[in-house]
Parts: structure tokens; C-alpha cells; sequence
């Protein structure tokens, strides 16, 4: 909206009184006023007087009420986190503070969209925002700078000369401005504050996070390239399902076997029992090793279902391999970590340019690490590496140079 009214304005095409409604109605003139009103009774404890008041209250009625409502409010303590204010207070006041100045200058937007339109509403609006400035500072008394308040002065003084220096056309390039400038420093916030809450939110709520992740497919599992005959895919596609049932049935085994001793494998695009041709399995457990010792016994498994038909191309990674967590959530069936996902679909790429270059080798394993965690291929036993280099992977802003490994797994 405000967008909006900046380019018409410019363009000499602003139809001010309607503008001025439209801001006035919209959501989001109602949310940074609703900001406004909670924060001062956040500074000065309106929370605790609205308890102490219902109290007094109760007590001319009924003190057998006033035990209910001391009783209620003492057991909502208990959701108190000192944890959370440690974190997110800080925050909370740096968006607050945004947020009032982008109200200010809201405010003051709507003060110059009443001029030449109805001059006691222009007044009026003069006198509204000095109310808001002077209850602003209240809350925090350095929010605004010298010059707003200079502003603020400048205003109330033309409504005595009737308006007669006032300039519209700089004061609305000087709030599109300003408003541009805190859209950016709170755009820079938000972001941070989502991630955090976000993290926050996984303590102690069973979220599982994990230490490795192990990507497998069946190289051309639909017959597109190797088989001419109709007789040789329908045999060929037998022997693919047969090999899909035998993974399941391990995978189950080991999913089994590490409940039992308190870790966790979990596959996803599709469960254990699926029969889809890709599958990712998602490691995680409090004992060191333990998770390459189970992708290890899985990768033996697997690749000794390859045979002169059937093959498989692996990538093995640590789950904080783009530096980020990598989870599932209690009783969801998704796994979370948009910088993973984004970063890990780049790798796939550069593992089908791979595969071109190295096509002589029918199974294929990549393993790839950072700076921090190196690649596990060694550890892994796998018989031969035959390549090394980085894969890099670019998605907007974010830019991460991942060290890659090759190899043949026997």
C-alpha cells in the first residue's frame, strides 16, 4: 500500500483522500498499532497490574474466587522461560523499536495525506502525531533522533502560520525514505528471529537431529537404457522389484536394531517398506561413530545386490555438511533444513557430470564433507577413489565450497 502510494504520489496521480482510507483500514496500519499498545503495556508490567486489578475486583465479590484466580495465574508461571527471555528479549526490543518509528512515520504519512483535503483533519492528524511521538519516547526514551523531534516542532508551529511554509512533496520523499530505510533493517531481522524460533521450538520437543544422511538410487531401474526386448524389461523389472523387497527388509532389520539401542535410522521418500527407486536414510545417534559404523554395514549390504544388470550410485554426507541442522519433528513425517535440501540438490548435478566422465564404472559412491567434518571415505572401507575435488553450489546468497570424493565400493 504504501508502495503504492510513494509511485503514484511521484507520478502525480495520488488520489489522497482515498489512499488515505485504504491506510487507515489496512492490516497492517491495525498490527503496528496493536505493536504499539502491547509494548507499553509490556514496559510497564500491564500484565501484572491487569492480574492485581481482577484481584481487588474479586475480592469485593467473592474471596473463595479470589483463591481461583491467584491459583490460575500462579500455575501459568510455570510456562515462564528465563531461557527464552535470555534469547529473544533483545529482539523483541530491537523490532519494537522498529517498529514504532515505522509507525511514527506512517503516522506522519497520514497527517499529509488530510492536508488540502480538510484542514481541522489535518490539524488534528498534527496533533495525533504528537501524542504518539510524546508516548513513544515514554517507552523508550531515545528511540527517536534529533530531528523527528525537530519535525514534530516544525509541525505544530505551521498549524500558527496556517501551513504556509509547509512542502508536501519533500516531506513525502522524506517518509518514503525513511520507511525504506526500516523495511530494510527489519527485512535483515526477521530472517535471524524466524531461525531462532525455530531452533528454539526443537528443544525438548522429541525432534530428532541428525548426523548423516545416505542418498541411494538404482541406476536405470525402468529399463530406459539397457534392455531392447519387451521379454528383457519385464525380466529385468522382476529382478529390480526382488532387489527393492531385499533392501526393505534390511533396511527394517537395521531400523529395528537401532531403536534397540536408542538411535535412530529413518528413510524418507517413502518409508522402509516403499518401493520408490531413491530413497535418502537419515542417521543419527549419540555415540560417536556409530552412524558411519551403520552406513558402513549398509552400504555393504546394498551393493552386494549389484550384479551384471542391476547397479546403484550412492552419496554419502554428513547432515551438517552446508553448515545447518538437519531434523525431523515429533510425529512428522517430513525432514527439515531448507539449506540442506537446496544446497543438496546442486550435488546431484555434479554427481551426474560424474558419472558421465567416470561412465566405465557401473557403481559409484560419492562421499563429501566440509572444512570441519572431512569425507568419511576411508573409514568406509571402500576399495578405490577415483576422484577428489570440490563441489560448489550456489542458491541466492548463500555459497559453500563442499570437498567431494569418488569412489568404487569393491
Amino acid at each position: 500500500v504504501l508502495e503504492k502510494c510513494f509511485t503514484e504520489f511521484q507520478q502525480k496521480q495520488l488520489d489522497k483522500k482515498s489512499t488515505y482510507h485504504i491506510i487507515l483500514k489496512n492490516r497492517g496500519y491495525r498490527a503496528i498499532n496493536s505493536l504499539h499498545k502491547k509494548t507499553i503495556g509490556w514496559a510497564t508490567n500491564g500484565a501484572e497490574n491487569a492480574v492485581e486489578k481482577g484481584r481487588f475486583i474479586l475480592n469485593q465479590v467473592n474471596e473463595l474466587a479470589t483463591l481461583d484466580w491467584d491459583s490460575y495465574w500462579a500455575s501459568l508461571n510455570i510456562l515462564k522461560r528465563e531461557d527464552e527471555e535470555k534469547i529473544f528479549t533483545s529482539h523483541i526490543q530491537t523490532m519494537a523499536e522498529i517498529g514504532h518509528q515505522i509507525l511514527f512515520y506512517v503516522n506522519l504519512l497520514e497527517m499529509v495525506l488530510s492536508n488540502n483535503t480538510d484542514e481541522q483533519q489535518f490539524i488534528v492528524s498534527i496533533e495525533k502525531l504528537n501524542n504518539l511521538f510524546h508516548r513513544i519516547t515514554t517507552v523508550k526514551n531515545n528511540i527517536f533522533q534529533e530531528s523527528e523531534s525537530r519535525l514534530v516542532e516544525n509541525l505544530k508551529s505551521q498549524v500558527e502560520n496556517n501551513f504556509a511554509s509547509f512542502d508536501e512533496e519533500r516531506t513525502i520523499a522524506y517518509i518514503n525514505k525513511k520507511i525504506q530505510t526500516l523495511s530494510y533493517d527489519l527485512s535483515k531481522l526477521i530472517p535471524k528471529v524466524s531461525s531462532m524460533l525455530e531452533e528454539f521450538e526443537r528443544y525438548g520437543d522429541r525432534t530428532i537431529l541428525f548426523d548423516y544422511v545416505v542418498y541411494y538410487d538404482i541406476v536405470d531401474s525402468t529399463a530406459t537404457k539397457k534392455m531392447k526386448t519387451e521379454k528383457e524389461v519385464v525380466a529385468y523389472r522382476n529382478n529390480v522389484r526382488r532387489v527393492k523387497a531385499t533392501i526393505n527388509d534390511f533396511i527394517s532389520a537395521m531400523q529395528k536394531k537401532a531403536r534397540e539401542e536408542k538411535e535412530e535410522i529413518y528413510c524418507w521418500n517413502g518409508d522402509e517398506t516403499s518401493t520408490n527407486d531413491a530413497k535418502y536414510i537419515f542417521f543419527s545417534s549419540a555415540k560417536l561413530g556409530f552412524s558411519i559404523r551403520r552406513i558402513r554395514e549398509f552400504i555393504d549390504r546394498l551393493y552386494s545386490l549389484s550384479t551384471s544388470e542391476i547397479s546403484f550410485r550412492t552419496v554419502v554426507s554428513p547432515a551438517n555438511v552446508f553448515y545447518s541442522d538437519v531434523f525431523k519433528r515429533f510425529q512428522r513425517t517430513e525432514v527439515e533444513g531448507e539449506i540442506f535440501w537446496e544446497h543438496y540438490s546442486r550435488v546431484h548435478k555434479k554427481f551426474k557430470d560424474l558419472e558421465e566422465t567416470f561412465n566405465k564404472h557401473k557403481n559409484l559412491i560419492l562421499v563429501i564433507g566440509n572444512d570441519s567434518i572431512q569425507p568419511q571415505g576411508d573409514n568406509l572401507k571402500l576399495k578405490q577413489k577415483i576422484w577428489e575435488g570440490q563441489i560448489e553450489t550456489v542458491i541466492a546468497a548463500a555459497y559453500f565450497k563442499t570437498i567431494g570424493t569418488l569412489w568404487i565400493p569393491f
